[in-house]
């Protein structure tokens, strides 16, 4: 990169490092994986100096590769998350006291899903996949039948999957 393309990307920084940080918080709603994904999209930009400079709209071209960088991280948190939810090898992060509790691993939980399914079906899950219910404890616990458990857990669970691969697409 000469001169000049510095020059450039460092009054592109100037401008819109404002305005993407608020962009980038509005989607992900953490401000720290907000700052990251700002700072990669310049990263990017820096290594695609020529394609940025040449570009009719470069604030256009920058605010797309800060919606392609947030695309991807949150790409990276659905597999994760589904990684959680298919193995339960994961655990949720620790609380300042150094130990994990109900209401923080429920917290984190529900920070990562929530949403993506229906309360019931949500409840279910953690149930099964976190909290290692047997599909009889989890069917007690809910006042339902085995079977119906069963069938419940299998549908939940395709809801989830859809849920987490339609997150994934641009």
């Amino acid at each position: 990169m000469d001169l000049s393309d510095r020059a450039y990307l460092d009054q592109m920084f100037r401008e819109m490092y404002g305005k993407l940080l608020q962009y980038a918080y509005a989607n992900m709603d953490d401000a720290s994986l907000s700052e990251d994904a700002v700072q990669e999209s310049f990263q990017v930009a820096a290594r695609k100096i020529g394609v940025l400079r040449s570009s009719d709209n470069p604030k256009g071209w920058m605010l797309n590769t800060l919606k392609n960088v947030l695309r991807d991280y949150k790409r990276q948190q659905a597999r994760q998350s589904l990684r959680i939810l298919s193995t339960g090898d994961d655990e949720p992060p620790d609380t300042e006291e150094g130990h994990s509790s109900r209401e923080n691993e429920d917290s984190w939980l529900n920070l990562m899903y929530g949403g993506l399914v229906s309360d019931e079906d949500f409840e279910l899950l953690k149930l099964v996949y976190v909290r290692r219910f047997s599909l009889q404890d989890a069917a007690e616990h809910l006042g339902i039948g085995e079977e119906a458990c069963k069938k419940r857990l299998q549908r939940a669970r395709l809801k989830m999957k859809e849920a987490l691969e339609d997150s994934e697409l641009p």
